[in-house]
């Protein structure tokens, strides 16, 4: 596959799965596992579309151009996955600790 197409499929991708997350979080009856499992669909989709994001600055930048901005770092998104678990729950009180090894652990299946 081309790398632009690539590319562009892996944004629609990650576009889709964040859309289906965002209509999980305004549907009544939610479950705890369907929001883990769709966050974990995002974080797949985001890790997804940051390789091809990288492979087509490859591709666009100059031989002698160095590495593009980024690569050499993967920040972890656990804080964020923990606020956002935290937030589609409904913000209750005292599940800082458990939303904290959710997101660690969707972290982690997102990079397998």
């Amino acid at each position: 596959m081309e790398a632009s197409t690539a590319y562009k499929t892996a944004f629609q991708y990650f576009s889709e799965k964040v859309r289906t997350l965002q209509l999980l979080r305004v549907k009544p009856g939610v479950t705890r596992a369907e929001i883990k499992a769709a966050i974990l669909g995002v974080e797949k989709a985001r890790i997804s579309y940051t390789r091809n994001a990288v492979a087509q600055q490859l591709l666009d930048s100059t031989p002698n151009s160095g590495l593009p901005a980024g690569l050499d770092s993967a920040p972890a998104y656990t804080s964020d996955v923990a606020e956002l678990l935290w937030d589609c729950a409904g913000r209750p009180e005292g599940t800082a600790e458990a939303d904290w090894y959710s997101a660690e652990e969707i972290v982690r299946l997102s990079r397998d």
